[in-house]
Parts: C-alpha cells; structure tokens; sequence
C-alpha cells in the first residue's frame, strides 16, 4: 500500500526523526538519505538529526541559509510517503525470522521513489510565464518502522516505511532551490502503488516465495488465514469503525486510522514482542510459517505483459473513450500482479498498433481506434444524410408546416390563426406508416381555454397572448400543463417539423416541459415513431405515465426485431439521451438505417452521462456540426428557486448554490429524518437524494428510526435475502476469482441457463461462469429488514409473483403487508416473491438514479463523507427534481461549493486525435458556438418566411 500525506508543520515533520518505533524499547531508527536533491545538498548516508531539522526549517543543511527562495509562514514542509506490506510478509519476517525481507522490501521502495523523483516539478512564474517545469530531483529520508500502532497496549507486527520527502527541489534552469510540485505525484499515486507492489511481488517470488493476489493485494502463500486475521487487528478496528459510519470507499476508511489509533508507547524489546505473538499462534501455525520461509532463489514465473494488457484494455474503454496512459498501466499492472513487470507492460503497450496515443497538458492520453471507429460511424449517420429526407409532417410545403402548427396547438387548447394554407405535395411511399405497422400513440389531453395566436408566416414566430393564460412569471407550471407551448417549446416542435437530416437534436434542460413539446411535436408526425429511454423506470415508468403508451427500454429495442419494425421508415425518439453510451448509440444508428428510419435525440448534456462510455450528445453538438433546438424556458419551478435551477443549468453551479443558500435551503447541519416526515405529514411528494449509496443508508436508517416513532411502520419487521449489484466490467466478470463466493444473474440466456437464472459461485462452477461474462450479472447477497407502510425500491426488472405485473428497475412501492407464505404484498395489491432479491429502501436515491423524476419537495443529503462523489453534474440533476422546494443538507458548506464544481468532462477519442494546442481550445469552441447559433437563427429566419425554395426529396433508401 502507498498513502501520501502532507506534513503540515515543522513540529511534525521533526517528529519523524524523534520517534523510535512504535512500542520497542532502545529501538533507534537509522534513516538514510535518498534522491539527487540530497546528494546536491551534499547529504549521504546515515541521516543526521541537525541536517534533518535544518531542511525541516528550511535551511540548507551544511551552511544553515534559507534554502528556497521564497519562504511562507505556514509553507508546507513536505510530505510523508508511506510504503507498507501485506501482512503475511510481516509475519514471515517477525515469526519466520526471515531478515531478507525487509531488504527486498526496502528495495522495492527505493525503485518506486526514484521513479517519481523523475516526476518531480516545480512551479515557473517569471516573466508572465505560467507553466510547471520536470527538475527530477528530491530530497527524502527513509524510516522503517517493524510494528503497527498498538491495540489494547501492544502492536502487532507491521513492516513500512514512512519516505520524508522534503518541499525542495533544484531548478537547474534558474540555478535555485524552489518549493516543489506534488499534484502530479498525489493524482498518480494508484499507479505508483501498482508499481511498488508489482517490483515487491517480483523481489518476493525471486527469493523463492509464491503469491497469491487478494482484493486490493498479495499475500504469500502459505501464511495460514488464521494467523493473517489474528495479526490484523488496526485493519479489523477500522472495518469495524467504517462499518459502523458506513463508510465504504477505500480512501475513506484510510483516514479512520488516524481517528481510531491509541497514542505510541514505548516499553517492550522486539525479543519480547516476537515471544508475545508466537503465544497467540498455535503450534501448527507456526509450522506452516516456518515451512513457508523460502531458502531456495528462483526465476520469476512466465511473464503475461501481452494478455494483463489486453484486459486491462478491455476493461478500462468499456466505461471510457480515453484514458491516461498511466491509468491503463496501473489496470494492467494490478490484474498481472506476480506475471508482468512495468518494462515489460511499456514494451507491450508500444508495440500496439491499435491504440492512438496524444499528449495532453503533460499527460499522455490514450484511446483505440474500435472506439474511434463507433464515434465516426455516429457522425457519419448525422452528416452524410443531412437534408435528404422529406419533412416529418407528411405531403406538406413550408407553408404547410406552418399550417400544421395550426393544427397542432389547436389539439392542445389552443385557436391559431395563420396567413399561410395547406399546400399538399405528392406522398412517397417512406413518408407514411407502413401498411399494418402500428405507428406511436399519445394518449389525448384535455383542452384548455387559453388562446394564442401564431403571427402568419413572415412575421415573427411569437405567440401572443389573447387571455389571461399563466406566464412564465407568474409561477411554476407542470410540465404535463397542455394550456401553453413555450416560445423555446414552439421553436423545438418547428425545428423538428423542418427537418431534412436523419438525426435530430433537441436540447432540454431539467424542469422545461420536454414532454408537453414531444406531445405537441409527436402528434402530428405522420410516419410511424416508437419512443425509447436508456432505463425501464423512464421509458415504461415515467414516459407511460405521461401518456406515450408504446415507450419502451432502448435494450429491448436494440434485440427486439418486432419493436424495431414499429419504427420502419419512421421515427425513433430517444429520450434522456445522455445516459445512453457511445456502444449503444452506434447500436441504435445501425438498426436506424436497416429499418430506414430517423432519430430525435432528446436530453441535456450538463446531466449525468452513460455509465458506458462515450458522452454522444457533446459529440454530436461539438462535432458533427448539427443544428440544435434548445428548450430554455424552465416551467416546473417558479421565482428564485426557478432562476437558482437555471444557473445550474448553464454550468454556474456555485452561483445556484448561493442562490439557494440565501433561499435559506442549504443548511449546516439540519435532521433531514424529521423534514421528510414533516413533509409527507404534509401530504407532499418527497424525493431524497445523496451522492453516495453509504451516505444514503444512514439517511435511510435515520428516517426509519422516525417513520417507527411516528407509528406510521407497523408490526413487526421482516427479513428478506437481497442481492447487492457489484457493477462489474465484462473484463471483471470474466476473471473466475472475481465471482467466487457471489450470485450470478443471467441476464440473457446462455448455454443451458436462460435469462433470469441465479446461480451460487462456489469453487466448481466459478469458470464456466466467468466464460458467460457477456451473459451475467454479479452481486453480493445482502439483507433487507421491511415492515407495513415501507417504501420499496426495485433494483432490477423483473414480475411480480403472479408473473402478470412488470417491475421496472427504479419503481417505488409502499408494502401494504406479507402473505402466509412470506412474500411481499404492495399497497397496489401486486405480491413479490420473498425470494425476489432485487429491492431495496426506497427512501434515498443517488442523483444518477433521480433523473428523469418530479416531486413537490427534495431534500439532498451532502455530507462530508460524500464530497468525493459530488460534481456539478449530480448538484444541477438534484436541485432541479422539485417543483416547491429543495433542501441541502452538509457538514460543511464551503467544502460543498467547492466539490460541486467539478464537472465530469469526458474526453471522446474524436476530441483526442483532433485536440488543438492548449489555449486555442476554448477559443475554438467559443467560435463553433458563436456560428451554430448565428446559422440556426438564419435558417430560421428563412425558413418562417417560406423564402426557401427546396426540392421535394424522397425518403431515402439507404
């Protein structure tokens, strides 16, 4: 393991020189110097207590000047690496008494060290300059301590080394010495700990040793579990500790250390320690430890470099488009642990002629040219057929169009009146629905007395208000409201009217009434249309309920032959497209053109993207150079909350958070539990949303806690056996390791098993599973404790035990009661099977899973716990999921407002080997942006005053 921390002072970093170790008695630390820093300083060998505190103030050591040129009050002294070992090696060393090990270890050490001397920079600043210059040299220390920080008074054996890495490096350029540059070395420590551990690995086996990779290390084979688990005392305090705040990430639970760690004491000789521990092993333990020690050197085993790299490949672009170069080292590094080494994992990844590779801002980034390939064959769709296609309304001109808006705002409530008549064209056979097909439906709305009146075409394309119709201003109104089409709303349904090209873009962001315009736009379409959305929940969740009876899943539409040809020489409508990935877009392109059909995109790129890769909506607006039809007018919120929600929606996240703060919604501190009860005693919809799943089960348990108090969960509790969703990659569900212990879902059919089967992953079966990998799905089993007047959350699609009734993955419930034999009855009068697995409380949900939904009131659990998780993305997706109100509730507001700035930007593999020298980039953009919007509004110009004199185009055929 590697962890790096900042040494804050000067009082800490002398500590580390002060300290012996942990709990033995005369144990004097002899720390070396290390780094050609050190060696310009004229430091060598054994470190010597005043040159140590000299550079701990800032001074050089031999002549006692201030040694950096500049020196702040409260500079940073430099920074602690920490270098530890798996426990097993601690064990061989203390109770096997082999003293070789902490040689190699040592060794180890030192090679990853002087690697990231080579990274090391400083910071340039003269004359204007802003940029970070490569010194590659440092100044550490080493010392290593043998034994861990005691539990209940005594240690337990521990080997690590704690680098001293001191804040001054030599620039050789402006012949000083300057404060060095960390951030580079901090982002890439995963890499840097997959290098340690791969040359330990190496070193150990040399030595005769064989290992065997856990979770997130090795151990040696051979050390007992027993005699592991006995000696990992911290590692079991602080799991418990996380368990008990539920704290799940890994660097999370890193921290704990310092918050559950007794103070060090001194008092015990090491002779004494190693007699206290073999008493706590028994006799055959021992055995089996000194019989592990190897005497006998050997070769490393046969080297994989080729096949660690191909799944580190597969692994890393099923869920990017481009990653750096170091991060898909680290991946291969860590899954060939024991049979690569990082000269041959380079020497593989530069002999691949499949990979595209381009420095960007000093780090080398990398994508293949499959993925490439997928984002042209999208491109090529949206440009290579544009403006041969006939309009979506059939047999009409220009002017017709216009007349067709007639029809279409009438239909909704409203009385048109236009200069412009129906001018009928000559059909084609691709412009009407295919004889026997069944085209989309859109169930009817009922009308509404406002009156607008379109100006004829000519004029300007505003509607005028001729009655007292709501405003804008006035308040918010439901999306689903049919008394009103937005000018930005008319615009879209025009635009999409208007279309020639095979793809088009609609932009909407949260809360502007996409449904309302895709009913408005939709219903007078007059070839066949399906509509899809990524998830079950959206499509035939949210958007049957809207009205659109046909929706379906995109999956269902990518397999299905009879849903696919519902949309032959029509239109396919996808919405909330930005959660649907690169993969599944080329897809949908490929059945597209077979079935000579269109695509409408619907959805907002500033919300949260696939978990597949690829971010197809900014490749489609950035790159294939299409026209875009933005719905901008938000109608679900009203007032400030309203012009808060639309700052978020031009990316001004930290604005809308001031917004909402002197809203008085943000609160430091706050009981979330008793708002939400208040709320639903209201008789409110109420949605709570948290970045993170940890923080969302203690928000659970907590409203729980009042839900029992209030009396409103009755009887007693029920416990269900679930299953836990591992989201794992394909690459990772096809290592058998990955799936022992776990359940297997097929999620299609395979082999003998068909969709839907479970299977236990014991020893046995473990390899002819992780050969289904395309098939399956993986999870950990897990309980759940229910009672009456529960909110129940589906995780997974699936029917009801009646087999009658769809359960869509993201569907909440209310349980009503339990039958006689255990299973699950919902207040809708469904029954679920006790074994059915895939649920969980419905209470909280991550703002991934919240998009797409409204309720009255939101309430946002922000807690430190789950700053990481926060971005801008997941703050403008959960603030705008209320139409009344939205709560925030943190531990710390400054530190919110500052991670929820971050913006989760996707780099594409078009964007890659296209990338323009830095500065020119956004300069670029800007300009792109600047003429699409002048175009579109040009065309539009041109378009409303029928000035535009085109050919009447067949549908084309391919």
């Amino acid at each position: 393991m590697l962890r790096i921390n900042a040494i804050p002072n000067t009082a800490a970093a002398k500590a580390y020189y002060a300290l012996s170790d942990y709990m033995i008695e005369g144990e004097n630390l002899t720390a070396h110097w290390h780094g050609k820093g050190a060696a310009l300083l004229g430091l060598e060998g054994t470190v010597a207590k005043e040159d140590f505190e000299r550079l701990c103030d800032n001074l050089h050591p031999k002549s006692g000047l201030q040694l950096t040129a500049k020196h702040l009050e409260n500079r940073r002294v430099g920074y602690d690496l920490t270098f530890s070992v798996s426990k097993s090696i601690s064990i061989l060393y203390a109770l096997g008494q082999d003293d070789r090990l902490p040689n190699e270890f040592r060794g180890a050490v030192a090679d990853t060290m002087a690697e990231i001397e080579r990274e090391m920079s400083t910071r340039v600043r003269r004359k204007g300059a802003d940029f970070d210059r490569k010194t590659g040299n440092l100044v550490w220390a080493d010392f290593t301590h043998h034994t861990s920080r005691p539990i209940n008074g005594t240690p337990d054996p521990q080997l690590h080394v704690h680098a001293v890495v001191f804040n001054a490096t030599y620039d050789s350029e402006e012949k000083q010495w300057k404060a060095g540059q960390f951030g580079g070395i901090k982002a890439d420590a995963p890499y840097f700990q997959a290098m340690f551990r791969t040359r330990l690995a190496n070193r150990l086996q040399a030595l005769g040793y064989d290992i065997r990779k856990t979770k997130d290390d090795f151990e040696i084979t051979g050390v007992p579990e027993r005699t592991i688990k006995e000696f990992s005392r911290r590692t079991t305090l602080i799991e418990k500790t996380a368990d008990l705040l539920g704290i799940k990430k890994p660097e999370t639970k890193a921290k704990l250390g310092a918050t559950t760690r007794e103070p060090k004491k001194e008092g015990q000789t090491w002779d004494s320690l190693v007699r206290g521990w073999e008493d706590r092993v028994t006799l055959r333990e021992r055995h089996a430890i000194h019989e592990t020690v190897a005497h006998k050197e050997t070769p490393l085993p046969e080297l994989a470099n080729a096949s660690a790299l191909d799944w580190a490949m597969r692994h890393s672009f099923e869920r990017s488009s481009v990653v750096s170069e170091r991060e898909l080292v680290t991946t291969a590094l860590k899954h060939g642990l024991g049979s690569v080494t990082p000269e041959g994992i380079y020497k593989e990844l530069g002999s691949r002629k499949d990979l595209i590779r381009r420095e960007i801002d000093g780090r080398t980034m990398v994508t293949t040219k499959g993925v490439l390939g997928e984002e042209r064959k999208i491109l090529d769709f949206a440009q290579k057929g544009r403006g041969r296609f006939r309009p979506l309304s059939r047999g009409l001109t220009l002017a017709g169009v216009a007349a067709k808006e007639q029809s279409t705002l009438s239909h909704f409530g409203q009385a048109v009146s236009t200069g412009s008549t129906l001018t009928p064209t000559t059909p084609t056979a691709h412009s009407q629905p295919m004889e026997g097909s069944t085209a989309g439906k859109v169930k009817e709305l009922p009308a509404a007395s406002d009156l607008v009146t379109l100006s004829p075409v000519g004029q300007a394309d505003v509607p005028r208000r001729v009655n007292a119709a709501p405003s804008l201003e006035s308040g918010p109104i439901s999306a689903s409201d049919p008394r009103t089409l937005s000018t930005s709303q008319l615009a879209a349904v025009r635009h999409a009217w208007y279309s020639r090209d095979p793809l088009i873009l609609i932009r909407g962001a949260a809360g502007t009434g996409k449904t309302t315009m895709t009913k408005a736009l939709l219903k007078d379409v007059d070839v066949p249309w399906v509509i899809l959305a990524p998830s079950a929940e959206a499509s035939r969740g949210v958007l049957r309920r809207e009205g659109f009876e046909g929706a379906e899943t995109l999956a269902k539409f990518l397999f299905d032959d009879e849903t696919q040809q519902q949309a032959r020489n029509g239109l396919i409508v996808l919405d909330e497209a930005s959660l649907a990935g690169a993969h599944d877009m080329a897809r949908l392109i490929q059945v597209a053109d077979s079935i000579r059909a269109r695509i409408l995109l619907l959805g907002d790129r500033r919300q949260h993207k696939s978990v597949a890769r690829g971010d197809v909506l900014t490749l489609l607006e950035d790159r294939a150079g299409l026209p875009v039809a933005e719905v901008s007018e938000i109608r679900r919120q009203g007032g400030e909350y309203r012009e808060a929600v639309k700052l978020a929606s031009q990316g001004r996240v930290s604005d809308a958070f001031e917004k909402l703060d002197r809203l008085g919604w943000v609160k430091q501190g706050g009981d979330i539990a008793g708002d939400y009860i208040a709320a639903i005693r209201d008789g409110k919809s109420v949605l709570v949303v948290s970045p993170t799943h940890a923080e969302g089960d203690q928000v659970t348990a907590a409203i729980r806690a009042r839900l029992k108090q209030e009396g409103r969960l009755k009887g007693e509790e029920k416990t269900f056996d679930g299953l836990s969703p591992l989201h794992l990659t394909e690459a990772e569900r096809s290592e058998s390791a990955n799936l022992e212990g776990r359940v297997a879902v097929f999620v299609r059919s395979a082999g003998t098993h068909k969709a839907g089967d479970r299977v236990a992953v014991d020893a046995g079966n473990r390899a002819e599973l992780s050969q289904r990998a395309k098939s399956i799905a993986v999870y950990d089993r897990s309980t759940l404790a229910l009672a009456v007047g529960d909110s129940l959350r589906i995780t997974a699609n699936g029917k009801d035990l009646s087999g009658s009734h769809r359960l869509n993955n993201g569907a909440t419930y209310t349980v009503d009661g339990f039958t006689d034999a255990g299973n699950i009855r919902l207040n809708n009068g469904w029954v679920i099977s006790k074994d059915f697995g895939h649920l969980a409380p419905g209470y909280v949900v991550t703002s991934h899973a919240s998009q797409g939904k409204t309720v009255d009131i939101a309430l946002l659990a922000m807690g430190n716990q789950s700053v990481r998780a926060m971005g801008s993305e997941q703050f403008y997706v959960s603030t705008s999921r209320a139409r009344q109100k939205t709560q925030i509730y943190c531990d710390d507001k400054e530190a919110v407002r500052d991670a929820i700035q971050r913006d989760d930007q996707r780099m594409l593999a078009s964007e890659l080997v296209r990338a323009p020298r830095k500065g020119i980039k956004e300069k670029l953009k800007k300009r792109v942006a600047f003429l699409r919007e002048l175009g579109s509004r040009v065309m539009d110009g041109v378009r409303s005053r029928g000035m535009e004199k085109r050919r009447d185009l067949t549908h084309e055929l391919g």
